[in-house]
């Protein structure tokens, strides 16, 4: 099965951002997404900031292949992993900055910040 999966009934769906779009057009309330078409579009570049550029690095195939044919160690492994989420997640929060004084997504950026402070790989909270 690839994960992520969601299991909807008899529909079952994969990856994260195809299961959020589902999500937000079957239940659309609360909205998942911004009514602004410009920041639906901020929201949608942020989330590929993570689904295209870090997550991919620390998959657990990618997570394998360090391991079992690098042979890179735990300590190593997981450096990788803390270099490529704090990278994404810190060019997330450099674009969210940005955009503090500015309309589109300052909504969505509480509600990321206050899920973001959960579980910040480096351990730093923004």
């Amino acid at each position: 099965m690839v994960v992520p999966t969601l299991i909807d009934g008899d529909i079952k769906l994969f990856q994260s951002l195809a299961i959020l779009e589902y999500l937000d057009e079957a239940y659309p309330e609360p909205p998942l997404l911004p009514a602004d078409p410009l920041a639906r579009a901020w929201v949608r570049g942020l989330a590929l900031i993570n689904a295209a550029d870090s997550h991919p690095l620390i998959v657990p195939r990618v997570r394998h292949y360090l391991t079992d044919v690098l042979k890179v160690s735990d300590e190593q492994r997981l450096a990788w992993i803390q270099h490529w989420l704090g990278a994404g997640l810190q060019a997330i929060e450099t674009l969210l900055a940005e955009t503090s004084h500015k309309r589109p997504v300052l909504p969505w950026r509480e509600s990321y910040r206050r899920g973001h402070l959960l579980g910040h790989p480096s351990g730093r909270r923004p």
